[in-house]
Formats: structure tokens, C-alpha cells, sequence
């Protein structure tokens, strides 16, 4: 609904984060004061900013709730920070409480901020505060501030900047952004004539006091400054107007170019079914208007084929692992027929085979770990299920290299239940009977990093800094400083939750238990908040197999045994899309490297592609021979491997999740033909006249 204008003191109540706005603030305060008024009027838009208007008093928050009763108007200057404030939120929340959402202005001073169906994409949006969640029932106008850096950016000289602040004028005022434009030119053309009749009154009485006989020349030059000063100033003016109109006009045409691509986008999905070139010739044209997502998805569904994977051959059991290389050029593998292997990721050539344990020892899995520089492979064997009753075996722990196969360090014999390389390749962390620290060019222990029982997972920070130790056993986490064994936190496990695997996240300031016996998960501030988790992720209906993060620690995605598989929100631990699809358990889960996709495999023998947004499957990947039992992508987004339970590892190119411009030239290579004047005239012509 809209509200009635009242008398109340403020236009407009200004909602920020001082750590990142200080700057901003003030200056979108005194730019909608003096838009389209002249020096010598007085604004018609008084803005409320609390630290301009607030006085020091220890009742802050029922100061700040007067000035929100007596404005017409919230402005947010949204950003990362502002959604993390406490006092941006309790504004918020009284705000929607008690006045209208339609009152409501959003200015974008950092972060993401994208509208989705009927609802922003919380997946997506970053700059806003989940109490805005559902709130508006279309999209609401908002303003992009978050270009400015310096006094000119932030000045109403820059048309930029202009047409941003007229844009919350007009929201203020309930009218068009052209009528608030045109307005304002009309406001300063008036002040402009008056200036001109002051400045000639002023010349005449110039000229009348120094008399006409003796001075005209003087007083020509004297009037000749003036106006020449004046000329410039309007000159001035006039091209600020200017610019303004070419920008507003400049982002019609961009919205216009947008509305035409999504509109020809959608041309094309409904024709994919019956004419699979002209729909990729369509979605071709769309992105030639303007390469909108509507656009590159279309042309993406134009180009799904089951393409044959390359499939690597050699095991003869379950493929318990699978990783790339950081170059993308070559693939790990780890069996259950004792071997870890090393191929060529293009030609599917095995170029290493590494014996870890014999083929007839029942209940042991070979692991291995290609380091980041693909110049080592640390390998062991451990029990496939930890409370097997031989779980006290043996394990040996070696360290290869990566081109000849020679060994370069054995760890001394020990139960081991799980090992890891740090990024540097200078030192190995085993869990087991205990967890310990060792030289990995010596094979000499540095550190013991004592639990009060066996350790069950061991992990090291990305940049090898830290190492995360779990233990069911004594139900704790402990992480440690790797360069002196130091131990830096202990995270307090609740009683029977079991932690089956822990890691840290890709920033490395929260880490992340897997409890075996709940099958949830719970985040931890390792180094803030130590004493409880600050996120639990928790709803599926089976055991959690495998979980993953996106490359920005923003989501988190899971695979279970109850045929799901779940996009959480990292930060809140909110689900936001369940993968409904597969027939069997999901074993693996993997993100693009952008985020943008994940990939599920599962004991159907099916490997399924989801669109990390919106939840919706985009295809299923061919050859299903076997069950599958984990998945990864390359580190370029471009390929996916999966093991399978009959030892078969097939490599799938996926070339049709790259961007737009990858996207047009695998178009090019499979459409080989332009659309007919016919085409043109059903599909282009029709709706550029529309």
C-alpha cells in the first residue's frame, strides 16, 4: 500500500553501517537535501542520519525509534557490513513492524544484490539482512552507490551519481525518475534567470554609480566578467543535465537490450524440442542483444549431449577417491584393489601405479593424496570401517614422488585412521592411536597432539598453517598451530553426536564436523567462538556421505544415504534447496570451482549437474554402467570425474558450464548454418516490433 504523505520532520531516515558507509553516508545525506534547489532555498527534504542528528544519550535505541516514527521514508545503504549489523537490523525489524515495505529504498554500497522470481536470491545477495527475507512483494527500487571512492564520485556534479540520488528522490517523493529529472531541470532554470536578472540589476546600478560619461569601459570589462562567469556556470549546468539524461537513457536502452535477450531466450527453450539448431541459433541471437543468464542458459540446454566420457581402465575394485591436479592435467585415483593410481587427464594414459596394500587383505582400502604442485602422492591403508574389530592393524603411511614413483619417506608402522600432506609438502599429520605431527622429508615425528583416546580425522588448513584433529572417542576438535604443535582450540563435541570427519572451511576460520551417529553437521568459529557451534546443518533422514564447500565458503553442499542430496546457507546453516532426484544413496558431492553447479553421484549409477541458485537439475551425465561412488571437478570447472564400484573411472568434459563466450564458441563448432529470412522474420522481427 502507499502511504499518505504527513507532516512528519523527516523525508527520509538513513540506515547504515558507520565501519563501512562513514563516508558514503553523509554525502547521500546532503546530495538529497540539495537536489534541484538552488543555494538560496531551503531544502524540501530533511534526512534523519544518526550521527548528525542523534545526541549522546544512553537511551540510543528510543531515540533512534522516534526518528523512525517520524520519517516517511527507510533508506538502507545495503552492503556486507549493514547485514551484519545489529542496529541496521533492530531498524529494520521496527521498520517492517510498524510502516509499509513499500517505504522502503535500497541503496548498494557493496556485496550482491540480485532479484530473483518473487523474491530476492538469498543465495546470491549478500548485501541485505535475512529480516528483509519475503518482505517485498515485488522488486523494490533500489540505487547502486557502490562505485563511488572519492569527493568527486560522491558529488551531484557526477551524473552518475546524479541519476542514483534522483532515483531515491523519486522514491521519497512517489513519483517517475523522468518527472524527479525534469523537475529538478526546471527548479535550476528558474534559479538560473533569476541569477541573470541580479546580475543586470547589478551591472545597471554599477554603471548609474560610476557614471555613464567617464567609466563605460570599465564597466563593460566588469559586466563582461560577470556574465562570462555566469555563461559558464550555466554551461556547466547544462551539461550536468545532459549527461544525466544520457545516462538515464543509456540504462533504458540496457534494460531494454536485456527484456529483448530474456524475451528471444525464451523463444528459443520453446522450440528446443521440436528444432534443436534453431533453438541454438536463437539463443545464439540472444546473447548477440545482450549475454543475459536467460540467455546462456538456453543456449546451454541447446547443447546437452551425452557425450562418451573418457574412461579410465586399471582398477579391478571399488574407486574410493578421485582428484585432479591443480593444473588439471592429471587424476588420482584410490582403490579398493590396494592400488593408488596416477593417469593423464586428457588421454586417460596410467602413467603411475602404486602398490599399497596386498589384494588379499580383506577390509583395507588404499588411500592416496596428490600434494597441490602434483610433485607427491602420499598414500596409506586404513580399515574401510573404523569399529571393524581389526581396527587396531597396522598402517604404513608413504610419501612418493609423483614423477618417478620412487619412495621418499615411510611413516613407522601404526594404527592410522586417516593422513594428510600440507600445501608446502614439508609435513604429514596422521590420525589414529594419536595424532601426530611428522617431517615429511625425514619421516621424523615434530609434534604428538595429544586427545584423551584414538583420533579419528586429521585435516590442515588451506595454507598449511593450522591442523584439525577429531576424536568420537573423547568427543572433542582440536585444532593446532603446525609450525610448533601449539594447541590453539578445543571444540567441545556433544555427548553420541560421534564426529566422523572434520575440515576446515575454505577461509580456514570455521571448521566443520560431520557427526557420524546424527548425520548433521555443525560449523565452528574456531578462534572467536570456540565453545559452541555456530551453525548446524541438520534434516536429512540418513547418514551424510560426503559434503562440500563452495569456493567462497558461502554455501555448503551435502550427499546422503536418504536419496537427497541439500544446498545449505554457510552462515546460517539454512537449507535452501533439496537435490530431489536420485533413486539410491548419493555418495559424492562436488561445486564448480564458481559456484555456479553441482554435481551429484549415487548408487543409481546415475552423476546429475544442478544449478546451485535455483536447485533445478540441468542434466544427467551418460555411461551409468555401475554405482557410483564419489565425484570431483577440475580446478578449471571444464571436466568431472567418478569412481564406480566396478573400478571403472569415466572423465566427462562439460564444456557447457563455462561462460557465455565459451558457451558461443561450442555453438559454433556444432551449428553450422545462419537462421533462414524466414526465421528472422517469425522470431526477430515479431518481437522487436512487439
Amino acid at each position: 500500500m502507499k502511504e499518505p504523505i504527513t507532516d512528519r520532520k523527516y523525508q527520509a531516515f538513513i540506515s547504515y553501517s558507520h565501519a563501512a558507509d562513514s563516508q558514503l553516508a553523509p554525502a547521500v545525506q546532503a546530495a538529497l537535501e540539495r537536489f534541484g534547489k538552488p543555494w538560496y532555498s531551503r531544502s524540501s527534504i530533511q534526512v534523519f542520519r544518526d550521527q548528525t542528528d542523534l545526541a549522546l544519550t544512553p537511551d540510543l535505541p528510543r531515540e533512534i525509534q522516534k526518528a523512525l516514527e517520524n520519517s516517511e521514508c527507510f533508506i538502507l545503504l545495503a552492503g556486507p557490513d549493514a547485514a551484519r549489523s545489529i542496529w541496521v537490523e533492530k531498524e529494520i525489524r521496527f521498520w517492517i513492524q510498524h510502516r509499509s515495505p513499500n517505504r522502503l529504498l535500497v541503496v548498494l554500497t557493496g556485496g550482491e544484490l540480485e532479484w530473483g522470481t518473487d523474491d530476492f536470491n538469498w543465495i546470491k545477495t549478500t548485501a541485505l539482512p535475512r529480516s528483509l527475507q519475503q518482505v517485498f512483494k515485488s522488486e523494490p527500487l533500489w540505487a547502486d552507490l557502490s562505485w563511488p571512492k572519492t569527493d568527486a564520485d560522491r558529488s551531484l556534479r557526477n551524473p552518475r551519481f546524479l541519476v542514483e540520488i534522483a532515483k531515491l528522490v523519486a522514491g521519497i517523493r512517489g513519483e517517475s525518475l523522468t518527472d524527479t529529472l525534469n523537475r529538478a531541470a526546471r527548479q535550476h532554470q528558474q534559479a538560473m534567470r533569476l541569477l541573470w536578472a541580479t546580475v543586470a540589476a547589478l551591472v545597471v546600478l554599477t554603471l548609474a554609480a560610476l557614471g555613464t560619461a567617464s567609466v563605460s569601459f570599465k564597466a563593460k570589462r566588469t559586466a563582461d566578467k560577470v556574465a562570462a562567469a555566469i555563461q559558464a556556470q550555466l554551461d556547466a549546468a547544462q551539461k550536468l543535465l545532459d549527461d544525466a539524461a544520457k545516462l538515464q537513457r543509456l540504462e533504458k536502452e540496457q534494460q531494454a537490450r536485456e527484456t529483448a535477450s530474456a524475451q528471444l531466450a525464451a523463444k528459443a527453450a520453446s522450440v528446443l524440442a521440436e528444432d534443436r539448431e534453431l533453438s541454438a541459433l536463437l539463443a545464439l541471437k540472444a546473447l548477440d542483444i545482450e549475454p543475459t543468464r536467460e540467455a546462456a542458459d538456453a543456449l546451454r540446454r541447446t547443447l546437452l549431449e551425452l557425450v562418451p566420457p573418457l574412461v579410465l581402465q586399471g582398477h579391478s575394485d571399488v574407486v574410493s577417491g578421485t582428484q585432479f591436479s591443480s593444473d588439471d592435467k592429471r587424476v588420482l585415483t584410490s582403490s579398493d584393489d590396494g592400488t593408488v593410481c596416477l593417469w593423464d587427464a586428457v588421454t586417460g594414459t596410467n602413467i603411475l601405479r602404486l602398490e599399497v596394500i596386498a589384494a588379499d587383505k580383506f577390509g583395507s582400502r588404499a588411500s592416496g593424496i596428490l600434494s597441490r604442485d602434483a610433485t607427491r602422492i602420499l598414500t596409506m591403508n586404513r580399515r574401510k570401517e573404523l569399529r571393524d574389530s581389526s581396527m587396531y592393524d597396522s598402517s604404513v603411511v608413504k610419501l612418493y614422488d609423483a614423477t618417478t614413483g620412487a619412495l621418499l619417506v615411510e611413516i613407522p608402522p601404526q594404527f592410522v585412521s586417516d593422513a594428510a600432506l600440507s600445501p608446502d609438502n614439508k609435513q604429514i599429520v596422521t590420525a589414529g592411536s594419536s595424532a601426530k605431527l611428522w617431517d615429511a622429508r625425514t619421516g621424523k615425528i615434530q609434534f604428538d597432539l595429544p586427545h584423551e583416546a584414538f583420533v579419528d580425522s586429521a585435516s590442515f588448513s588451506s595454507k598449511g598453517a593450522w591442523v584439525v584433529t577429531s576424536s568420537w572417542w573423547d568427543d572433542t576438535v582440536r585444532v593446532w598451530e603446525a609450525a610448533t604443535g601449539r594447541r590453539l582450540a578445543v571444540l567441545k563435541i556433544p555427548q553420541r553426536k560421534e564426529v566422523k570427519h572434520v575440515a576446515f572451511s575454505p577461509d580456514d576460520s570455521r571448521v566443520i564436523t560431520l557427526c557420524y551417529k546424527t548425520g548433521e553437521l555443525l560449523l565452528w568459529d574456531w578462534a572467536k567462538k570456540p565453545g559452541e557451534p555456530v551453525a548446524i546443518f541438520t534434516g536429512h533422514e540418513g547418514a551424510v556421505q560426503d559434503f562440500a564447500f563452495s569456493a567462497d565458503g558461502k554455501w555448503l553442499a551435502t550427499a546422503s544415504s536418504d536419496r537427497t542430496a541439500r544446498i545449505w546457507e554457510t552462515a546460517t546453516g539454512k537449507c535452501l534447496h533439496i537435490l530431489s532426484g536420485h533413486e539410491e544413496f548419493v555418495a559424492g558431492v562436488d561445486f564448480s570451482p564458481n559456484g555456479r553447479w553441482v554435481v551429484t553421484v549415487s548408487g543409481d549409477k546415475t552423476a546429475q549437474i544442478w544449478d546451485a541458485a535455483t536447485g533445478e537439475n540441468l542434466m544427467q551425465l551418460g555411461w551409468n554402467n555401475s554405482p557410483r561412488t564419489c565425484v570431483a571437478f577440475s580446478p578449471d570447472g571444464q571436466r568431472i570425474i567418478t569412481g564406480t564400484m566396478d573400478g571403472a573411472v569415466p572423465v566427462y568434459t562439460c564444456a557447457i558450464l563455462g561462460s557465455a563466450e565459451d558457451l558461443r564458441k561450442l555453438a559454433r563448432t556444432r551449428v553450422h548454418r545462419e537462421l533462414t529470412p524466414e526465421e528472422r522474420q517469425k522470431y526477430l522481427l515479431e518481437s522487436q516490433s512487439k
